[in-house]
């Protein structure tokens, strides 16, 4: 029960981020929450970013930490969204 607790937690913060992006974009208060699903490999999160408008370019930097990441999967995932995102430059 606690895990199901500290998921449901976890799925209630990023979707309030989402909403609050789309809402109130030029806020800075959902990117905090995004980025630590990214790094914590939620890679549903990873997926969304390109689809946001405006382009999210705050998560470019840790997009580009990400292929170091350990998890295969998190590596693909972040390379797909950078290429989405055509952003080849890690300055960027």
């Amino acid at each position: 029960l606690p895990a199901v607790r500290h998921v449901l937690r976890n799925t209630v913060r990023r979707a309030a981020a989402f909403a609050l992006q789309q809402l109130a974009p030029e806020t800075e208060a959902y990117r905090d929450e995004l980025i630590a699903a990214m790094r914590a490999g939620d890679g549903g999160v990873i997926v969304a970013l390109p689809k946001l408008t405006p382009r999210p370019d705050w998560a470019l930097e840790p997009l580009w930490e990400l292929l170091k990441d350990r998890r295969p999967g998190t590596r693909r995932l972040a390379i797909e969204a950078l290429a989405e995102l055509k952003c080849d430059d890690p300055t960027l």
